[in-house]
């Protein structure tokens, strides 16, 4: 069995994502130590998907209208569909947050939507 955390690494000369099991953040290709990888691009696996984040939060809301707004705020930034593909909570979170400082969300449907974040996502 593997030990550590699960990482998603993009490895240029492949041009494929690789994964690992490392306690730390892998900076080499696990599959060949002389490939170039692109740093920017790991990311730790967490076992929480976007649908399942999004699942949570539309079946947490308190009202029909409540759940459009989130429809409606998300689909005006689908950029955030794309970060929670890619695990990337904290570019993610910055959508979230531009989508309530423009009044598309309110301050509930950000807090939660946030709170179906992964826990540790911000660590």
């Amino acid at each position: 069995m593997a030990s550590g955390e699960q990482f998603r690494i993009w490895c240029v000369t492949e041009s494929a994502f690789v994964f690992e099991y490392k306690s730390t953040v892998p900076t080499q290709c696990p599959n060949d130590a002389g490939h170039t990888i692109d740093s920017a691009l790991t990311v730790h696996v967490d076992d929480k998907t976007r649908i399942q984040i999004m699942n949570e939060a539309f079946d947490g809301a308190t009202s029909p209208a409540q759940a459009d707004r989130m429809i409606d705020a998300l689909n005006k930034r689908p950029s955030v569909i794309a970060f929670l593909d890619n695990h990337n909570y904290v570019e993610a979170e910055k959508q979230i947050l531009a989508a309530k400082d423009a009044g598309d969300l309110l301050q509930e449907d950000y807090d939660l939507i946030m709170g179906k974040f992964p826990t540790g996502w911000n660590n």
